[in-house]
């Protein structure tokens, strides 16, 4: 998180609690994806937390790499494949779920082109104002710039909205509205807050697995009643 280590830690411990709560209430093991959504925001939040720690007190750049390295894979190569394609499995059977299978396939591209970027490029990170700012040795300008956030958006953000389940909508609302704002307030540091407000959007995972599991169940029960 981009405030300090405590609000990272604490942040990572609640996630983590989230988490496990929303993975005992799976009952479809095709759910198991969207449901550890909150475990993979507990690890970025406490690789942040840890990258609060090696820039706050040490001037070995390995140990400063190592949570950095940790925080970048799972912001720009990890979230492009997995949000798509947990929400492909939520889906039943239908024209939606062809059109997140398409989205899942670029989304598994973005991400293993970002795995290549994370592998050439130096990338860094250094605290200024209170807030950390991540950097990549990679300029971007006008409609490439433009086109590069665009891409990343389709899979982590558009797949929300073609979802037929009405509190993914909801999420991807949420989703993109905390990007506009991080985008307008905090533009500087849009890797570390935007991941912050949509670790918290998270929360709404164990809703969205509750309500399936429990519909799940109402089938199932309606199966054996016949």
């Amino acid at each position: 998180m981009c405030f300090s280590t405590t609000a990272s830690f604490v942040s990572g411990t609640v996630l983590t609690v989230i988490g496990i709560t929303t993975v005992k209430k799976t009952k479809e093991l095709s759910y198991l994806l969207f449901a550890a959504i909150p475990f993979i925001f507990a690890a970025q939040q406490f690789s942040e937390g840890f990258v609060w720690l090696s820039l706050s007190n040490s001037n070995n750049s390995l140990i400063q790499q190592i949570p950095i390295t940790i925080f970048m894979t799972i912001a720009i190569a990890i979230w492009p494949a997995w949000v798509p394609i947990s929400i492909f499995l939520l889906e039943p059977k239908g024209n939606r779920k062809i059109v997140l299978a398409i989205i899942s396939g670029i989304g598994v591209i973005i991400s293993i082109v970002s795995m290549y970027y994370l592998l050439n490029y130096k990338f860094s990170a250094h605290i200024t104002d209170y807030h950390i700012k991540y950097e990549f040795n990679i300029i971007y300008e006008g409609y490439l710039k433009l086109l590069v956030g665009l891409l990343y958006l389709i899979p982590t953000v558009i797949s929300h909205f073609v979802s037929s389940i009405k509190k993914v909508n909801i999420m991807g609302v949420l989703v993109i509205s905390s990007y506009l704002i991080t985008k307008i307030l905090f533009n500087d540091y849009i890797i570390s807050m935007w991941c912050f407000f949509s670790a918290i959007i998270s929360i709404m995972i164990y809703f969205i697995i509750k309500e399936k599991s429990l519909n799940s169940a109402v089938k199932t029960s309606d199966s054996f009643s016949k």
